[in-house]
């Protein structure tokens, strides 16, 4: 058996340890938080580790690498540096649902970034014993290798993509909402493994500009990161979409940055839609149709995602891209399931009754292969409604042009298309039953009553009632 020897930890052990862990408690920490973020910066602010820093500077200085991203190990955050000529573009965001951005694009000059980086490994080989000193030492000295050598970045010449999307000029009162959109993106460079799948959150940041048409009236909607406000608007058309499905009222309100997009659904379908700003001001437009308000918005999403991915194929294997992709046409088809126009309101039920599916009678008369499988799904829209005390389901029978309700007291008929009471009879307590056009009634102490009805035709079906429930009271038609 191996014996371990455990020691404590040295006082310039304990320093090394509370200087990983907590960067912030050394001013050249601060310094390089500073450099990095801009002052002033929270002292909590976590910065990618020394090394991570210094493999990513070296890259970046030999032209082998145009972006680099760092992930923290804090939290979920990470550190964006893209290389522009002799500087570094530096972006630090969170990187959850909605991502949050801290810093975007702030200009830092890769030399200083190096010696930044080298001074501090200097003063931590300082600070610790003699193992960590050499490891020190030679990212000191390679990060001052580095920022002396700095090779012209091979891409300096390249020009952001220009592109444009959506309403650009006023669609005409008659539309009610209407979306444009202009954006700048810059190609990655950097190969790609093919196959490969990632989630890019840095390349969602492109800057753009949003407008909208609210009937025939143009309004600036956002400047800045244009798809982190395309996300909101899309998830904003979930809620409603799921709230009309669900055939329910909904009031939400989201935003990004100073962005706010807000969906309301009354009883009755009526949408309104809410767009603007926090800092000036926002527009609602409201009775619209439930696709009148989510399509123009999952439409600029859809033409925004193409556009990114005309002009850097990289981004149709992002993730993000690919879930918001993905979103927006399964939203698109429940609006298409629903509203579908292949439908009507049928007036006359009796043509509907020769249309509808052969009972098993006449399949078994007839032979279930001569008859040809219904195309399509029936919906029912409600004709008329009644309160039956000791409603039961498996109790209602449809027997021709009238309704039989056998409760545990009474036998009523209604008519079938208006629902008019045509008679009642008070019957002792006792479970119901079908048989034929006979009316079999089983009494708690089994005593069986039957009744025929001789107006009825030679069969009577069970009515199938969906969500139907006893409702006390008295009967009221």
């Amino acid at each position: 058996m191996a014996i371990i020897e455990l020691r404590p930890i040295s006082r310039v052990g304990e320093e090394l340890v509370s200087s990983r862990v907590k960067p912030e408690s050394d001013s050249q920490h601060e310094a390089l938080r500073s450099l990095l973020l801009g002052s002033p910066m929270s002292a909590e602010a976590e910065v990618p580790s020394l090394a991570d820093l210094i493999s990513a500077g070296v890259h970046l200085a030999e032209g082998s690498r145009r972006k680099v991203i760092l992930p923290l190990e804090g939290r979920p955050a990470e550190f964006a540096l893209v290389r522009r000529g002799d500087d570094v573009l530096v972006s630090h965001y969170a990187t959850s649902g909605v991502p949050e951005i801290v810093v975007l694009d702030r200009r830092v000059s890769l030399t200083s970034l190096l010696n930044e980086c080298a001074k501090i490994c200097d003063l931590l080989a300082m600070r610790t014993d003699r193992s960590s000193q050499s490891a020190y030492k030679r990212l000191a000295e390679r990060a001052h290798a580095a920022a002396i050598s700095i090779l012209p970045d091979p891409y300096a010449s390249d020009l952001p993509v220009e592109l444009s999307g959506g309403t650009d000029a006023a669609p005409g009162e008659d539309v009610a909402l209407a979306f444009g959109f202009a954006a700048t993106v810059f190609p990655g460079v950097d190969p790609v493994p093919e196959g490969s799948a990632r989630a890019d959150v840095h390349a969602t940041l492109f800057d753009g500009r949003l407008w909208a048409y609210a009937r025939g009236r143009r309004i600036a909607l956002a400047k800045g990161p244009v798809l982190l406000v395309v996300q909101r608007m899309v998830a904003a058309v979930r809620t409603l979409i799921d709230a009309w499905t669900a055939e329910k009222s909904v009031h939400v309100r989201m935003r990004s940055g100073s962005f706010v997009v807000g969906v309301r659904l009354e009883r009755g379908n009526t949408a309104s839609v809410t767009l603007g700003s926090t800092d000036e001001s926002t527009l609602t437009l409201a009775a619209l149709e439930v696709p009148e308000a989510a399509e123009p918005m999952l439409k600029l999403a859809n033409e925004l995602i193409r556009a990114v991915a005309s002009a850097d194929r990289a981004q149709a294997r992002n993730l993000r891209f690919v879930a918001l992709r993905d979103e927006v046409r399964a939203l698109r088809r429940i609006i298409r399931e629903r509203t579908r126009r292949d439908g009507f309101v049928n007036a006359d039920p009796e043509r509907l009754r020769l249309a509808s599916p052969p009972s098993s009678i006449e399949l078994s008369e007839r032979g279930a292969a001569n008859i040809a499988s219904p195309v399509g799904r029936l919906r029912f829209a409600e004709r008329w409604r009644t309160e039956i005390e000791g409603l039961d389901a498996a109790s209602t029978f449809l027997c021709g042009d009238r309704m039989v309700v056998a409760t545990p007291r009474r036998v009523i008929a209604l008519a079938r298309d208006g629902g008019e009471v045509l008679w009642s009879r008070r019957t002792p307590r006792a479970a119901s039953m079908m048989v034929g056009t006979s009316l079999l009634r089983l009494s708690p102490d089994g005593v069986v009553a039957k009744g025929r009805l001789a107006w009825l035709p030679s069969t009577c079906a069970p009515v199938s009632l969906v969500g139907a429930s006893a409702r006390a009271g008295p009967y009221s038609a």
